[in-house]
């Protein structure tokens, strides 16, 4: 269900920062109301100060990888990076008290923020680009989940046939099937943890790079854990409709 779409169709490019969020213990009313009566009237309010181009709020409850997906739009990067101080402006002079409730419950009680991710694109592409860059997000989630289940199969399929990764302290490897091979886990090795977190997205045709972070926690044959991140980037390649990674490298933090 679109409940507000008012991102103004112009062919300069724009620089995004998109948040996906999904609602908790069934707090449907709760989410809507806070978005509505708080998101979307300081990004009005800053939108009428020339803050920023555009915003959008879609709750896509039931219909989507994520219940609701908050765009807001910038004319150039300095606005993008002034987000906050402009915001802070924004509401201390329309909302002083702070953001309002509905029934009490406060954001934690209502919503779980998955990812914010900070992109650019022309405006006539908006909506595909918000499209790609959930596919992107849900091939991210299939590789975490292939990896702690130690389905390594499937883990290779997240590659194109000619990929390339390059682990730290090592070369390049290249091939789906040699890099299958560098993934597989020693013998009663556990992988408990596996989280991507990525800051930015810019997909541009049939390609698209990503960088952030990632986390884990690996349980040794010992009986050990051990917790490590750091973090990567990633260039994407559409294969067949399918995002598939064509280059990944990372490194430790």
């Amino acid at each position: 269900m679109l409940i507000s779409d008012v991102v103004k169709a112009q062919s300069n490019k724009l620089y995004l920062m998109i948040d996906y969020v999904n609602i908790v213990d069934n707090n449907v009313d709760e989410a809507k109301y806070y978005y509505q009566n708080n998101w979307e009237a300081f990004r009005k309010a800053a939108q009428e100060a020339g803050y920023i181009h555009s915003y959008r709020l879609l709750v896509t409850q039931g219909q989507g990888e994520f219940d609701i997906v908050l765009i807001t739009a910038f004319a150039n990067q300095e606005d993008l990076n002034n987000v906050e101080s402009n915001f802070e402006k924004i509401i201390g002079s329309i909302r002083p008290g702070g953001p309002i409730f509905l029934n009490n419950k406060k954001p934690n009680d209502f919503r779980k923020n998955e990812y914010s991710i900070r992109t650019q694109t022309a405006s006539v592409n908006l909506e595909n680009v918000e499209r790609e860059i959930e596919q992107i997000l849900k091939q991210t989630e299939l590789f975490s989940l292939s990896y702690m289940n130690a389905d390594f199969e499937s883990l290779a399929n997240s590659y194109t046939a000619d990929a390339k990764i390059l682990p730290p302290g090592a070369g390049i490897i290249e091939g789906r099937e040699a890099i299958k091979k560098r993934w597989i886990l020693p013998d009663g090795v556990r992988i408990l943890l596996h989280k991507v977190t990525p800051s930015e997205i810019t997909v541009q045709g049939n390609w698209a790079y990503d960088l952030g972070y990632y986390e884990g926690k690996t349980r040794k044959k010992n009986g050990e854990e051990v917790a490590w991140k750091g973090k990567y980037l990633i260039v994407w390649k559409k294969e067949t409709g399918t995002w598939k990674m064509y280059a990944d490298a990372w490194n430790g933090v």
